[in-house]
């Protein structure tokens, strides 16, 4: 059988002091070897000592060819153990790299913390430890000491494929600096030589700057063409403003080579693009949409009917039908569902009520798809063709959870209101919290109607237990006592759930209770989307969950358009007409996300994904109040959370009518 012959990669040979002898050695790094290789499968390779061969280093070649990471780090384990010093660790390198690949952490730590520095001759070689060093902090969450690595190499240091590069990008993503880890990654691009890592890269690249909104990639855009990294924006942008238009996709493709000849994306994500409007599946051509139009939710109603209205004429396609139901009977959704049926719709939009949806689930099939606007949770089983996209409070305060472990936080207490809304989300922080391995502390509820909160604050920081001490020890000494009451020292942090005139009492009355100190952690409901710096002031250092639509960061014009149209209804049901909007445009593209997993929507909502089981996540982004003002902690990505336009005369009595 004829023999393909690839090159060989030896290690390079080194003198040092009395080991001059391994300069006789001629080495194959297992990244780089290719074997000589036969159709009938790998051959054994032979060095330069005549009548030597490795068979491990064919093993280990041949599993890694078949996908078995973990069997050619073991082969090249065996193959280092039969080598002098020097030359054993520098395999034994190699191996490690093969079992981070494998995700295989335990045992590549152990291997590093075995690993002598002093025995590596080569400075390439030590570049790797401290880049597998770093690789397993990252893995393990260490994010400053996988920094504190790289920056003790010497700036000069470099691996194949950029591994240094992408190494730092991978810290920026761990950090949250998207855009960051996008220019490192750019800049690293012309060193990545294999094809795969090259596409893998601009990927990563994509998904960064892909998720933030137009407005955002718009200010980006600073210099001339033709600048790699001006290149990567315009051709976001030219992606968000083609939408599927094909035709106007390659003519603005077209126009982009022109300025960016040459371009790192041009080889893989153009491609993709232009695959992407050849795959777009079939769309509605008739939507019906089930809303309540009467009685205590015909506001919402209204509201989410206006928003889809407003995106239905943004939409490119024109001739779509909408056919409009009130559902305000929840008990009669069955029969609206059959009467949009038999109208001929092939997409029903609705219902808004839990109660309603359920009613959906008693069938044992859904012929047309439903796209319903509440959620029934996860763990309730639902027909095929069963969609739920809703604004659920629990989810966003299971985000909140888990962003407040990613910033160290361990211990928490809770402030919710006496409301059936303000224990669920005070349930669902509890749960993922402890799940991630955070401690409750305690909870308390208020009355969101009151305005002096001291008790329940007094009570959460145990200030009452302080006051009960200093009175006693009055008593045991006979005499008056200087006294400054102490709060708990155990508490990282405090997570309330309250709208903007709740959340304005709350944070100077934790000031006045000793607590000020506390980072509060809160959902987006503590902010009602228009900007008031002299009320909102009071809140200041309050971090929350935020949407590109409350704090203006999208579809600007639209959101003006509408509240010329419907000031006051936009002032109070404002996360409703972005429910609307948001809800047009996955009706556009269930298709699309139900049969391509890796599909998003950067909505005005959030980051729009779908589960396996059709139900609609969002990716949260952040804020805090700064002098008043909502300032986003990080960019915001098109999709961020839950989108909330509340203003101080709401409660959450609204919310508590979607339960019905």
């Amino acid at each position: 059988m004829e023999k393909s012959s690839l090159p060989i990669h030896p290690r390079p040979p080194y003198h040092r002091g009395s080991q001059s002898g391994l300069s006789r050695f001629v080495l194959l790094p297992v990244s780089l070897l290719i074997l000589t290789l036969t159709a009938c499968g790998p051959q054994a390779v032979k060095d330069d000592l005549p009548g030597t061969t490795f068979p491990e280093v064919a093993l280990a070649t041949e599993k890694k060819i078949m996908g078995d990471i973990a069997g050619a780090a073991e082969a090249t384990l065996q193959y280092a153990a039969q080598q002098q010093p020097g030359v054993a660790e520098h395999y034994r390198l190699q191996a490690i790299e093969l079992l981070l690949q494998a995700r295989m952490t335990e045992r590549a730590s152990k291997l590093l913390a075995e690993t002598d520095p002093e025995q590596l001759d080569l400075d390439s070689d030590r570049t790797l430890l401290a880049s597998l060093q770093a690789e397993l902090a990252l893995l393990n969450g260490n994010i400053a000491l996988a920094r504190k690595l790289l920056d003790s190499l010497d700036k000069s240091a470099e691996l194949p494929n950029g591994r240094l590069g992408i190494l730092r990008a991978k810290i920026y993503e761990q950090e949250g600096h998207r855009i960051e880890a996008a220019r490192q990654r750019i800049l690293t691009a012309p060193a990545i030589t294999d094809e795969q890592q090259s596409q893998e890269n601009q990927r990563h690249i994509w998904a960064a700057l892909n998720g933030l909104t137009s407005d955002a990639v718009a200010l980006l855009r600073t210099e001339p063409a033709p600048d790699p990294f001006s290149g990567w924006i315009e051709l976001i942008l030219i992606s968000k403003t083609s939408g599927l238009d094909r035709s106007r996709l390659e003519e603005n493709l077209q126009r982009w080579r022109s300025s960016y000849p040459g371009h790192d994306a041009d080889s893989y994500i153009v491609p993709q693009l232009l695959s992407l409007t050849e795959q777009i599946l079939e769309q509605p051509r008739h939507i019906a949409i089930l809303l309540p139009m009467s009685g205590k939710l015909q506001e919402v109603g209204h509201a989410v009917r206006d928003g889809l209205l407003a995106a239905r004429f943004q939409y490119p396609a024109t001739d779509i039908k909408l056919s409009f139901y009130d559902s305000s009977d929840s008990t009669t959704a069955g029969q609206t569902y059959q009467l949009a049926q038999q109208s001929g719709a092939d997409l029903i939009i609705g219902p808004l009520q839990k109660t309603a949806i359920a009613e959906l689930t008693r069938f044992d099939s859904l012929p047309v798809p439903v796209l319903a606007l509440n959620t029934l949770g996860n763990t309730s089983p639902v027909p095929d063709q069963l969609y739920q996209f809703g604004l659920p409070p629990e989810d966003e305060a299971a985000q909140v959870a888990r962003h407040a472990i990613e910033e160290g936080m361990q211990r928490a207490v809770i402030l919710t209101p006496s409301s059936n809304w303000g224990i669920r989300i005070r349930d669902a922080f509890s749960q993922h919290f402890t799940e991630l391995g955070g401690e409750m502390l305690g909870a308390r509820q208020y009355r969101p109607e009151d305005s002096d909160y001291s008790s329940a604050i007094r009570h959460i920081m145990k200030l009452d237990q302080s006051r009960a001490r200093h009175r006693s020890l009055e008593r045991l000494l006979g005499k008056a006592l200087q006294f400054e009451p102490r709060r708990r020292a155990d508490v990282d942090m405090v997570f309330i759930a309250a709208f903007p005139r709740q959340a304005r009492l709350i944070t100077p009355q934790m000031k006045f209770h000793y607590a000020g100190d506390l980072p509060i952690y809160s959902t987006s409901h503590v902010y009602n989307g228009t900007p008031d710096p002299s009320a909102d002031s009071d809140m200041n250092g309050i971090r929350f969950a935020t949407t590109p639509w409350s704090l203006r960061l999208q579809d600007q014009e639209l959101r003006s358009h509408m509240t010329v149209l419907w000031p006051n209804r936009m002032e109070r049901y404002s996360r409703f007409f972005a429910l609307g909007i948001d809800t047009y445009r996955l009706a556009m593209n269930l298709n699309n996300m139900r049969n391509q997993p890796e599909f998003f929507l950067a909505g005005v909502t959030g980051k729009l994904t779908m589960d396996s089981q059709g139900y609609i996540k969002r990716q949260i982004s952040w804020a805090h109040f700064l002098n008043g003002k909502a300032i986003p902690l990080a960019p915001q990505y098109g999709p961020a959370t839950q989108n909330d336009t509340q203003t101080g005369l709401q409660t959450e009595t609204e919310p508590a009518l979607l339960q019905e």
